[in-house]
Parts: C-alpha cells; sequence; structure tokens
C-alpha cells in the first residue's frame, strides 16, 4: 500500500493577480503538469481568445505561478436569459504544491471577484466533496439542463435569489464542449 501523498505548506505570501501578458506559457505548462496530459491547456488557450471568458486568475507567491483558474461564459439558451452564468473549468495547481490549500483559497478570491462583476450564479462538473465546501451544490445543479447533468454537475447562486430565476437550459462556450 503507498504512503499518502504528504500535504505541501501554503505560501505565506500567497497573493492573487488577473492572468498577464507573459503567463501564458507558464500557465500552460501548470495547466498539463496539473492535468497530466494537454487537453486543458489547449482549452484555455481557446478560452482566452473566445468571447467568453469572464475571468482568469493565477496565484502566485511573488516569484511562482501556483495555481490557476478559468470561468467562462455560460448562456441561458431556455429560461430567464438575463441571468448571467459563469462555469469554472479548469481549475489548476501545481502538483508539488497540491493539497496545501492553494486551490481552495484560488476559487474563494474569484467567486468574490466574479461577486463583484455582477455574475448570478457558477456552475462547475467536479467533485461534490470538494466543491461543496464552497458553497456549490448538486441540488442546485439539477435545475440545469445541460449534457454534463448528473451527480457531478454542480451550481451556487451568487446573488441571493437567483435560483429562483430557475429551470434553465444552459449553452456552454463552445472550447468547453469541444474538450475530451
Amino acid at each position: 500500500m503507498s504512503e499518502p501523498t504528504p500535504r505541501a505548506t501554503t505560501p505565506a505570501n500567497l497573493t492573487f493577480r488577473p492572468v498577464g501578458p507573459n503567463d501564458a506559457v507558464l500557465i500552460g505548462r501548470l495547466v498539463g503538469e496539473a492535468f497530466e496530459r494537454d487537453n486543458e491547456a489547449r482549452l484555455v488557450g481557446a478560452l482566452r481568445i473566445s468571447d467568453d471568458l469572464v475571468l482568469e486568475l493565477v496565484a502566485s507567491d511573488g516569484a511562482n505561478i501556483l495555481g490557476h483558474v478559468v470561468f467562462s461564459r455560460a448562456t441561458v439558451s431556455e429560461g430567464d436569459t438575463g441571468l448571467e452564468i459563469a462555469i469554472l473549468a479548469p481549475l489548476s495547481v501545481r502538483p508539488d504544491m497540491q493539497r496545501a490549500g492553494i486551490g481552495s483559497a484560488l476559487v474563494k478570491e474569484a467567486l468574490e471577484r466574479l461577486k463583484r462583476e455582477d455574475i448570478d450564479l457558477v456552475v462547475v462538473v467536479g467533485d461534490p466533496a470538494y466543491f461543496t465546501r464552497f458553497g456549490f451544490s448538486a441540488g442546485l445543479g439539477e435545475k440545469f439542463d445541460t449534457p454534463w447533468a448528473g451527480p457531478n454537475f454542480l451550481a451556487m447562486e451568487l446573488k441571493e435569489g437567483t435560483s429562483d430565476r430557475l429551470p434553465a437550459t444552459l449553452t456552454f462556450a463552445a472550447p468547453l464542449t469541444a474538450v475530451d
């Protein structure tokens, strides 16, 4: 039986910032290493040049990019078309820094920024055990009609009362539907 991966230590000087013009190569490498394949790195590049990018943040210790997250627009094709919805995908943390709280801190920071950007709801396809700690819910996710519906399709209300405007059918940015 293998030993569990030791927990890395969260850097004391962890900061968050929007992606800069010189970050693309480093982010591509980080995302590829985190997922152990390049599909998600290509997805990030495609989202970056689409009109659907809502927020892209990095977590840094000042010298190194340790984590990265992207949110893109999800469009309501049936239901209340006035809802502003973002999908979290992908979330990446450098492999040697995983389990140090960097991903959690990055998600929390991003959600706060999205609240200020007038995003009503956020959705994610992910592990409920991880994402429910931020307020994501499978029950709210069930109010959406999407190809990714199921127990791992989670949603979170950023503006109180917006879940009352559901159900809705969602269409995602083209790069997201093309990823394996």
